[in-house]
C-alpha cells in the first residue's frame, strides 16, 4: 500500500547535483526582506538579502552558496550542481523591496550523490518564486549539502536582521555510520526521528537508551535522538482539523516527558500512520522555545517523516 507523503525534498552531502520538478499548486505568500550573516567559526562573515516565507529565512541559492565558500559550477535541465570550492558565479539580488505578497510553488528537488545516496533536509525545503523565476533554499538545507551545519544563531525579526554561525558537521563516532540529515531542529540542535535500522548503526554503544511504550499504538521502534540534548522531551497523543486541505494539529494528552541529555535516546514503540499524524514530538530546546514535530510514514523514503508544526494546546 502507498503511504501518504506529507513533505520531502532530497539533499545531499559535499557536491551535488539537482534537477527540480515544481510542484503543481501554486500559493500566494508574504515575503519579508530580510538581512541574513553568515559567519565562520574563524570570525570571517558574510551578508546577504535573504526573505522571510512563513517563519523561516530563506535564501537565493546562488547567492547563500557563494557567501558559505562554495560554488554552482553548472546547471543541466534545470537542476544545479554545486561544490564547496570558491569560484566567481553571478547572481541576481532580491528583485522586491518591502513585505510583498507574491506567488510560490513548492519543489519536490531530487538530489544524489555519486553513490547513489538520497538524503532528506530540514524544513521548509526548496521554494519557487514564479513571480521572479527564482528558486530559493533553506539556510540549514544548502550548508548540509556543503557539510556544514548551524553552529549557533540569533534572529532579530523586529529589525529583519538574522544572524548565523556555521561550521564543519560534527564527526561520526569511531566505527558507526554517518548520520542522515536531521529530521529537524530544536533551536540549533540537531534532531533524529526514524526507525531502529536507520539510526542505531549511528549511536554509540556507551549511550544511555530510554523506552517508552505508546499504550494504544505498538509494533514499530522510532529513535528519537537530540545530538546537543534537549531540557525537556515529550510524546502526545494530537487530533488534527481539516481547513480546506490544510491540516491543523492539537494535543489530545501527554503521553510521556523526560530530559534528554547529549548521549540519551529515546526508543518510541509506536506505529507510524499511513495517514494523517496522531503522534507529536515536542523538544524544548536550550533556548527556551518548543519545537513540536508530527509524525507519518515516509512513502518515498521508506522512513520516518517528522513534519514541523505549531502544535496547540501546549502546556507551557
Amino acid at each position: 500500500m502507498l503511504k501518504k507523503i506529507l513533505f520531502m525534498v532530497i539533499v545531499l552531502l559535499g557536491a551535488m547535483s539537482a534537477k527540480n520538478a515544481l510542484a503543481a499548486q501554486t500559493f500566494s505568500e508574504t515575503i519579508t526582506p530580510n538581512k541574513l550573516t553568515i559567519q565562520r567559526e574563524d570570525g570571517s562573515r558574510t551578508t546577504i538579502d535573504a526573505f522571510r516565507i512563513r517563519g523561516y529565512n530563506v535564501a537565493q541559492l546562488r547567492t547563500l552558496v557563494q557567501a558559505c565558500g562554495g560554488s554552482i559550477i553548472n546547471a543541466v535541465d534545470g537542476g544545479y550542481q554545486i561544490t564547496t570550492a570558491p569560484g566567481s558565479v553571478s547572481f541576481s539580488p532580491i528583485a522586491f523591496s518591502g513585505v510583498t505578497t507574491v506567488r510560490v510553488q513548492f519543489n519536490v528537488t531530487d538530489i544524489m550523490d555519486v553513490s547513489g545516496k538520497y538524503m532528506q533536509p530540514g524544513e521548509p525545503g526548496w521554494v519557487f518564486l514564479t513571480d521572479y523565476n527564482y528558486n530559493w533554499g533553506s539556510i540549514r538545507d544548502v550548508l548540509t549539502a556543503m557539510g556544514y551545519e548551524i553552529k549557533s544563531f540569533s534572529d532579530d525579526a523586529r529589525n529583519a536582521q538574522t544572524s548565523v554561525v556555521i561550521g564543519k558537521i560534527a564527526q561520526t563516532a569511531a566505527g558507526k555510520q554517518a548520520f542522515p540529515t536531521p529530521s529537524g531542529y530544536a533551536g540549533s540542535c540537531p534532531i533524529y526521528i526514524d526507525y531502529e535500522d536507520a539510526l542505531k548503526p549511528c549511536i554509540p554503544d556507551n549511550y544511555t537508551l530510554k523506552y517508552f511504550n505508546d499504550p494504544v499504538m505498538s509494533g514499530e521502534k522510532v529513535w528519537i535522538y537530540a545530538r546537543d540534548g534537549v531540557s525537556s522531551l515529550r510524546i502526545y497523543s494530537v487530533d488534527y482539523s481539516d481547513d480546506g486541505g490544510t491540516f491543523a494539529f492539537s494535543v489530545n494528552s501527554l503521553l510521556y516527558q523526560t530530559a534528554m541529555s547529549s548521549d540519551d535516546v529515546l526508543v518510541l514503540n509506536t506505529t507510524v500512520p499511513e495517514g494523517v499524524p496522531n503522534t507529536a514530538v515536542s523538544f524544548t530546546g536550550k533556548d527556551g522555545r518548543i519545537y513540536s514535530y508530527v509524525l507519518g510514514y515516509n512513502g518515498r523514503t521508506g522512513g520516518v517523516n517528522a513534519a514541523f508544526v505549531t502544535l496547540k494546546g501546549i502546556p507551557q
